[in-house]
C-alpha cells in the first residue's frame, strides 16, 4: 500500500511538472507571437513613436527582452532609440512624454552607452532646475514659464 501511494505521488509530481513546463512554453510562445506582431506592425501605429502609448509598449518590451534574452526585442528597441536619438517629444513639462525614458534607462543599464541616457538626464535635470527656481523665488512655475523655457530650448536645437 505504501509503495503504491509513493508511486502514485511520484507519477503525479512528474506529470504535474511536465504539464507546468508545457504551459510555460505555451505561454512564452504566445507572448513571443504577440510581441513580434507588435514589432511587425509598429509602422502602422497612429501615435508618434515617443507618445506615452508606445512608451508603455516599449517598457513592456524591454522587460520581455530581459526575460527572454532574445536579441530581436533589443534590436527593435535600439532602432527606436537611435531613430529618435534617445530623445523626447518637445513638451518639456508633460509627464506623459517621460515614460519613454523608462525604456532608455533599461537599455542604458544593458549596454552602458552614455548616449542612451544623456537626453534623459538633461530632461529631468532641466525640469528639476526650473521647479527649484520656482520654489526658491516663491514664484509659480506654471504653464507660461515652462512654455517660455521650452520655446527657448527648442530654438537652441
Amino acid at each position: 500500500m505504501r509503495k503504491t501511494l509513493i508511486l502514485i505521488l511520484t507519477l503525479f509530481a512528474v506529470f504535474t511538472t511536465v504539464d507546468a513546463r508545457s504551459k510555460k512554453d505555451q505561454d512564452r510562445a504566445l507572448i513571443d507571437k504577440v510581441a513580434m506582431w507588435q514589432i511587425d506592425h509598429q509602422t502602422k501605429v497612429k501615435h508618434h513613436d515617443l507618445a506615452w502609448t508606445n512608451g508603455v509598449l516599449f517598457r513592456g518590451m524591454v522587460e520581455w527582452a530581459d526575460y527572454t534574452q532574445d536579441s530581436r526585442y533589443y534590436d527593435f528597441l535600439m532602432q527606436i532609440g537611435k531613430k529618435h536619438r534617445w530623445g523626447f517629444l518637445k513638451r518639456l513639462y508633460h509627464a506623459d512624454d517621460l515614460v519613454i525614458a523608462q525604456m532608455y534607462i533599461r537599455m542604458y543599464e544593458k549596454y552602458h552607452d552614455p548616449v542612451m541616457i544623456q537626453p534623459t538626464i538633461a530632461r529631468v535635470s532641466l525640469r528639476k532646475l526650473v521647479y527649484g527656481w520656482g520654489q526658491k523665488t516663491g514664484r509659480s512655475v506654471g504653464h507660461g514659464v515652462m512654455l517660455y523655457l521650452w520655446l527657448l530650448l527648442s530654438m537652441d536645437s
